[in-house]
């Protein structure tokens, strides 16, 4: 049976690719795993990672694209706005800390974790954490991605200023969320939104277990592709979805 195995890799477009990579690396730290023409993958602990693209046109998200998760919210918000980052209003909940920070392209991203750190001396591993896509209808979004791809979703909504873009800043609105459930790993989640763009470029890649046979299954049920192509080990293809979206998929032979 074929699978959505996982998220392959989260993409981040930029205007300025130095720029980015730079900012990355001075204020959280990150490494530089590999930079390709318009393309450099940053990494981040337990094995995370974005890639930051280049682009002449950036994503005009309505939601956060993806959260960053701190085991140190104390010391890693403090060391943000020492390193002059720009930061939302919090929202704790139940000992659940999130904040949104924009980056050098004015891209707002999600910083999450425990109010508290469980022990006063860990340190500040920032890792990847969750991947979100904005829908306008999560009904009818997830009824697409069943449909199309056979995955199940959990269900929850938080109330609080983060996650939420638009002209104004600060926010305190109730957003409904939905978690794909990967063979693999956690997938993407949608967050139904007031307003919804579609996106100017890919936001992510998913693996599949066999990229030839979705294709033809996803032929088969209407759903507008790209060609399918074979490079470096990789069979990959891009679907629109419901939203209008430019989603890739990827599976990695060998």
């Amino acid at each position: 049976m074929v699978s959505l195995l996982c998220i392959h890799e989260i993409y981040l477009p930029v205007a300025d690719l130095t720029r980015s990579i730079e900012w990355f690396t001075r204020v959280f730290g990150a490494e530089i795993e590999w930079r390709f023409e318009e393309k450099a993958k940053i990494n981040f602990s337990n094995h995370t990672s974005i890639v930051v693209v280049q682009s002449n046109e950036l994503n005009r998200y309505t939601h956060i694209p993806f959260n960053l998760e701190s085991h140190n919210m104390p010391r890693t918000v403090e060391m943000l706005l020492e390193k002059g980052v720009r930061l939302s209003k919090s929202s704790i909940s139940d000992g659940f800390h999130c904040v949104d920070f924009f980056d050098s392209d004015g891209n707002r991203i999600g910083l999450v974790g425990a109010e508290k750190p469980a022990h006063i001396d860990l340190e500040e591993n920032i890792a990847v954490c969750a991947t979100f896509l904005a829908v306008r209808n999560i009904d009818r979004a997830i009824e697409w991605y069943s449909d199309t791809f056979g995955l199940t979703f959990k269900r929850w909504s938080f109330t609080g200023g983060a996650g939420y873009i638009s002209n104004t800043d600060e926010h305190n609105l109730t957003i409904k969320y939905a978690a794909a459930d990967y063979l693999q790993r956690d997938g993407m989640v949608f967050a139904e939104t007031p307003n919804v763009n579609r996106l100017a470029h890919t936001p992510y890649v998913l693996q599949s277990s066999n990229a030839f046979q979705m294709y033809k299954e996803l032929f088969g049920k209407g759903v507008s592709l790209s060609p399918l192509n074979e490079e470096n080990g990789l069979k990959s293809f891009e679907f629109i979805d419901i939203e209008g979206n430019n989603i890739g998929i990827v599976e990695v032979v060998g």
